[in-house]
């Protein structure tokens, strides 16, 4: 009975000791309600977005995407593959492509792996324009890389959600194919041309501009007019006209762009800062200069003299996060391009 007493004490002592060290911070046992994962997190609800492309013939553009990294890191909340149409989320509207947890910290790129061969229902192809005629035109890449890296800096806090926001503008990142060969008539641009058309955005550190603008003395109305947005003092009218880089991309330095469709026009995502907006008027090209029978290529017709209804600085719009600016625009006439 001693030694069962002794035996029981002892079992005591030892018992006491590991609450204490416990208590103490030490020799804790992972959380479970964490998964074991002791670094504070925070939500990522990564979307795409789209800015308009400038092709009057192009009725969606569809990419399939089988793999999200962050920072080189899986993104566990991404379930692929998934192929979306682009042009179905501009003026502010994403796609979810997937929500999960990520540390608490500052990240600064997300990677996108895209499948070129086959869709997410393992049809050919994987990635495509599609045109009014209904036919698709695989989009193939000038390179042979099939991930393309948007970088940017965004933080994920700590039991806080994030909408991180990939916008991807098809109007930078696709081209007439240079191929006469080919049986597609669309292509990448190059690899870091692609890779810069694609912004990375926390929503929450953005704004929007939106509004109204009148051309019915200026336009006619088979005329398509966009809306361009840049940061204040960064428009030189005679690089962004002609085009610039190694696929002569034009506007190839506006933030955002916007379609005017019904007098109306919205620039979403817009970081803060002061911002400048103007407006260009294309119009269809009738001469058919691929053969194909459709009337491609929009032709770029002249710039928009503009004038706020409200008196505004048209040249220097400031933009806060998670606001947005609203303005009443009248095209008082037209300036020649050089």
């Amino acid at each position: 009975m001693k030694k069962l007493a002794f035996k029981i004490l002892t079992m005591s002592i030892a018992a006491a000791s590991f609450i204490a060290c416990s208590d103490d911070g030490e020799n804790v046992s992972p959380n479970p309600g964490n998964g074991g994962n002791e670094t504070p997190q925070g939500q990522a609800n990564i979307q795409m977005t789209d800015a308009p492309a400038d092709d009057a013939n192009v009725e969606a553009v569809f990419v399939t995407v089988t793999e999200i990294n962050v920072d080189g890191e899986a993104f566990a909340g991404f379930s692929g593959p998934q192929t979306i149409d682009l042009m179905s989320y501009q003026n502010g509207n994403t796609k979810l492509m997937g929500t999960g947890n990520l540390d608490a910290k500052s990240y600064s790129n997300i990677e996108l792996v895209f499948d070129f061969e086959e869709d997410a229902n393992g049809n050919f192809p994987g990635c495509y324009v599609e045109t009014k005629d209904k036919v698709k035109h695989q989009l193939k890449t000038q390179s042979n890389s099939n991930a393309f890296v948007s970088r940017g800096s965004f933080d994920i806090e700590e039991n806080s959600s994030s909408d991180i926001v990939l916008d991807f503008d098809i109007r930078k990142a696709i081209k007439y194919s240079d191929d006469n060969s080919s049986s597609s008539q669309f292509t990448l641009v190059s690899k870091s041309e692609v890779e810069s058309s694609i912004r990375l955005l926390n929503e929450r550190s953005t704004g929007m501009i939106e509004g109204t603008v009148d051309a019915s003395t200026t336009s006619s109305s088979d005329e398509k007019i966009v809306a361009f947005a840049y940061v204040k003092n960064s428009f030189d009218e005679s690089a962004e006209v002609e085009g610039q880089g190694a696929s002569n991309i034009r506007f190839k330095n506006a933030v955002n762009s916007s379609v005017v469709n019904n007098g109306s026009f919205t620039l979403a995502f817009l970081p803060e800062g002061e911002y400048e907006i103007v407006f260009f008027s294309f119009e269809e090209d009738e001469s058919d200069t691929d053969g194909d029978g459709n009337n491609s290529e929009l032709m770029l017709k002249s710039r928009l003299e503009i004038e706020s209804a409200l008196g505004l600085d048209l040249s220097s719009i400031s933009v806060n996060a998670q606001s947005t600016v609203s303005l009443s625009i009248d095209a008082t006439g037209i300036i020649g391009i050089n």
